[in-house]
């Protein structure tokens, strides 16, 4: 420490110590909570007659922050909101010899630290204006996630106010908007492999952009289109007579192979067809079981020929695995015959496809009584055949 005492005397006697190389020094300005911090090499340094060391016009140094500047410039920075009205630290080495330099360093930092935690604002869990949300789905054969925040209305102009036309928008609030995909999904007919994206979108009155972004770690404020995986156009849907306050993403008209992923908020929704390959998958696997030896279930049977009806393939397939599956009069017979209904009505057998109605109709009321949803089922496909 009498190293340090002498340099500040040699600075106030007018003579800069050549033996200095580096001086840095803080401090902390009162009521600002900021401070200053400056490195001065030696033979730039000069003392005031407020005591306070600055450097020579044109010397070259570091300030701040700004360790890239060549030239003398003051810097003010926000640290830890400080208790402390004022304090400051000076760091002198090149005179000192190596043991002084140490203590000067611990002491230093410790008393920087002490400050630093003496100065720390109490902690409060205060809630979040725009709460995260995870939605999971899970569509076909394939799981989706997405992550996004919720900004709600609070009386303000949404699109084309605070988010505005024709910008990028995070497609929610705070960090930008992940999804991802279990399997190789389409996008309003764009390629999307498997992994995890970034959502960004671009509004617009008439139309919107959809952008998938490879960058996951970025966001809005460093976004780069050179990431970009896929863009692009959705047009969006007015609501006349509802408005939604909080910012939702949603999944709708699931199918085996597709649903509808809309982004809703305030009088606005804008949906994005998804499309998913599942027959490619699953055919393959009930053509093995079938022509496996173990044995298989009405269930299956069932399930099987309800695949096949939905998907449009082979009918008569389905037909033959639906009778292979009545053969011991299961308990879920009724539900075996209602499809052979529907799958001969579609092939325009109508009596073919009445009488296996009726006999469903007779086996549903048996099993689930008067108010059962298969037995009206089978009276409105009889209603439509005639």
């Amino acid at each position: 420490m009498a190293g340090g005492a002498a340099a500040l005397k040699s600075l106030r006697s007018g003579r800069v110590a050549e033996r200095i190389r580096v001086l840095t020094f803080y401090h902390f300005v009162p009521n600002t909570e900021r401070y200053h911090k400056s490195v001065v090499r030696s033979g730039h340094m000069r003392l005031l007659r407020n005591n306070r060391i600055e450097a020579k016009p044109g010397a070259r140094c570091k300030t701040g922050w700004a360790s890239r500047q060549n030239r003398f410039r003051s810097q003010w920075v926000h640290p830890v909101n400080s208790r402390f009205p004022s304090a400051s630290v000076v760091l002198i080495f090149g005179i000192m010899n190596l043991t002084a330099r140490y203590l000067s360093l611990v002491f230093a930092f410790g008393s920087v630290l002490t400050t630093g935690l003496l100065a720390q604002t109490p902690k409060v869990d205060f809630p979040a204006a725009s709460p995260t949300a995870t939605l999971k789905q899970h569509v076909g054969l394939t799981d989706i996630e997405i992550v996004y925040s919720r900004p709600s209305v609070k009386g303000r102009v949404i699109f084309g106010g605070l988010v505005p036309y024709n910008a990028i928008w995070r497609t929610g609030a705070n960090a930008s908007t992940k999804i991802s995909f279990s399997t190789p999904v389409k996008l309003n007919g764009n390629t999307i492999p498997a992994g995890k994206y970034s959502l960004y979108t671009i509004p617009s009155e008439q139309e919107w952009t959809i952008i998938v972004s490879k960058d996951t770690a970025g966001n809005i404020f460093n976004y780069n289109a050179t990431n970009d995986l896929v863009r692009f156009k959705v047009t969006p849907v007015q609501f006349t007579d509802t408005s939604i306050e909080t910012f939702v993403i949603e999944f709708n008209h699931i199918r085996d192979e597709s649903a509808v992923i809309n982004l809703a908020w305030d009088k606005t929704v804008v949906p994005i067809k998804l499309e998913l390959d599942v027959a490619s998958k699953v055919i393959p696997q009930i053509e093995a079981a079938m022509a496996s030896t173990e044995k298989k279930d009405a269930g299956f049977y069932y399930q099987s020929a309800m695949f096949y009806f939905n998907h449009d393939l082979d009918l008569k397939k389905a037909l033959s695995w639906l009778d292979t599956g009545l053969t011991d009069k299961p308990r879920i017979a009724y539900e075996l015959l209602n499809l052979k209904a529907r799958i001969l009505a579609k092939q325009g057998d109508k009596d073919g496809a009445i009488a296996a109605a009726k006999e469903s109709t007779e086996l549903a009321l048996k099993a689930e009584g008067p108010s059962s949803s298969f037995a009206r089922m089978n009276q409105d496909l009889i209603s439509s055949l005639h």
